[in-house]
């Protein structure tokens, strides 16, 4: 049985941090368990360990950190592990992570970078040693209150705009420079540099989780209803973006889900993103 539980964080922190998220993960026989990751639209930190080591994989057998920050992604993600093991993760708003570790985002997508400095060493290894998710996420809460505390000044306009490509998904970015008294490509730079990507792909990877909602709602497989209530031309439209950024097509999103559903359980709450399947 694999269980993710999805947790709100404290005042403090609602304005940086979406969720927390907790997923204990169990393999029958040391059996391999793949896990799809997608994309959606939100950076954030990963801590992972069995019995205090790493294991997560990538395709190529590459071991990922047994702490890191990771970026928005455009594709989906694969990994793989043969153990039992714990993991929890911090779900950033798109513009927390250059806010809170002083980075140009746009060096982040698409990427895992390992936090090895001293404090995210020490974090790690009390993590590793909690006896429960809520312990867990009191640890993890006071670092990023420090980070808070000493985070660079936000970029309200990008902060706005992204809050605007949320509520009204047919927003045109010629549009929102305009009314942000911005040329195009400044508005565009400047929020990559916040987020990690154009307006225009975050767009498309809310249209791609809006379709995954859709389709874990739907009471029949019929994909031009979806493709259309979720934004997309037409169906073809809509299977080529979903196979682009989940890495499988709608309809064999469907059956592995409806395979696995007794094997990944736990509490989903509104609007939080669909980020991983067990295929």
């Amino acid at each position: 049985m694999s269980a993710i539980h999805n947790f709100y964080p404290p005042e403090a922190l609602r304005n940086h941090v979406k969720y927390f998220w907790c997923l204990e993960a169990n393999t029958l026989n040391n059996s391999s368990k793949c896990f799809q990751i997608f994309p959606d639209g939100l950076p954030g930190l990963l801590f992972h360990h069995y019995d205090g080591q790493q294991v997560l994989e990538l395709p190529d057998q590459q071991k990922l950190p047994s702490s890191f920050i990771y970026g928005l992604s455009t594709h989906a993600f694969t990994n793989y592990t043969n153990h039992q093991f714990s993991a929890i993760g911090v779900s950033l708003y798109p513009w927390a992570l250059n806010q809170l570790f002083k980075i140009d985002s746009a060096e982040f997508t698409n990427k895992m970078v390992a936090m090895d400095d001293l404090t995210a060493f020490t974090l790690n290894e009390r993590l590793f040693h909690t006896p429960g998710p809520d312990t867990a996420i009191q640890l993890l809460s006071r670092y990023l209150i420090q980070k808070v505390n000493c985070a660079r000044g936000e970029d309200q306009l990008i902060k706005d705009s992204i809050r605007q490509i949320s509520h009204n998904p047919g927003s045109l970015i010629r549009d929102l420079s305009k009314h942000y008294q911005l040329s195009e490509r400044q508005f565009e730079r400047r929020f990559k540099q916040t987020t990690g990507v154009s307006p225009y792909q975050y767009s498309k990877i809310l249209r791609f989780q809006r379709s995954l909602s859709k389709l874990n709602l739907h009471t029949t497989e019929n994909l031009s209803d979806v493709a259309y209530q979720s934004g997309f031309a037409d169906q073809s439209h809509f299977i080529r973006e979903f196979k682009q950024y989940a890495g499988l097509t709608p309809n064999s999103y469907l059956k592995i889900k409806k395979q696995n559903q007794h094997l990944l359980s736990g509490h989903i709450h509104q609007n939080i993103p669909q980020r991983i399947l067990l295929v």
